[in-house]
């Protein structure tokens, strides 16, 4: 069994991107997991079934080149290899794609090795608050930083009757305490983002991928989640 220290470089979605090679790694090696630490209370959630996987909070600071020098320094504390994966950078078609190229594995490993744990424990008063007892439709439309809501939302595409709901990730330091509220949607929009891949993966039912972020993917679809996204296409994008 051999350890690695496996390290991206981004926020939440480059780990959900990237949670199908830890997975893989783990399967055969125990894997230390770098992230920022305002990630650390959901990663320690998505594997806390997973006993290979270690969470360690890196500083943000320290996350620049992909072998930065204070990157290999933990790794070698750790006794581990250091992997940093590439995700960032810039070819928007193959933007998921490149982590699972670079490490030679398929990128169906993006979804069939993804796991959500079997016994999560959700904060129910959260859940209480947020979920409404009417049908209602999913809005993840703010900015990356969570703090402004997408302007131009061309909200004519929501189906009339449904109460609105807005996934903020601030509003609870484990992202997968929303997943339950992701599940019981009757419909889903969403801009580019983290808490889109977890939609990605995780939900069947009506969806819409707002294309309105600067520098983000133009297209959500591929093969692998069988093209289920409407695009909705934005001529000015005004969010980061």
């Amino acid at each position: 069994m051999k350890n690695f220290f496996v390290v991206t470089r981004g926020g939440i979605g480059d780990h959900l991107i990237s949670s199908g090679i830890v997975n893989h790694l783990s399967e055969e090696n125990f894997v230390h997991l770098g992230c920022w630490p305002q990630w650390v209370t959901t990663l320690e959630s998505l594997y806390s079934e997973n006993t290979n996987v270690k969470i360690h909070p890196v500083q943000d600071k320290a996350l620049g080149p992909f072998h930065d020098r204070d990157m290999k320094k933990q790794a070698d504390k750790l006794q581990a290899e250091f992997i940093g994966l590439a995700i960032n950078t810039g070819d928007l078609k193959n933007y998921m794609r490149i982590p699972y190229i670079e490490r030679k594995l398929p990128f169906e490993y993006m979804y069939t090795k993804f796991k959500l744990p079997a016994n999560i424990v959700y904060d129910q008063d959260f859940i209480n608050n947020i979920k409404p007892k009417n049908p209602y439709v999913l809005l993840n439309i703010w900015d990356k930083i969570g703090n402004k809501n997408l302007p131009n939302f061309k909200s004519e595409h929501v189906s009339e009757g449904l109460e609105r709901v807005y996934l903020q990730p601030g509003k609870t330091k484990n992202l997968l305490n929303w997943v339950p509220i992701i599940l019981g949607a009757s419909e889903i929009h969403s801009v580019p983002g983290g808490p889109c891949h977890l939609i990605d993966f995780i939900y069947t039912g009506k969806l819409f991928y707002h294309d309105a972020r600067i520098g983000t993917i133009y297209n959500f679809n591929h093969e692998y989640n069988n093209h289920k996204w409407q695009i909705i296409k934005y001529s000015e994008k005004k969010i980061q």
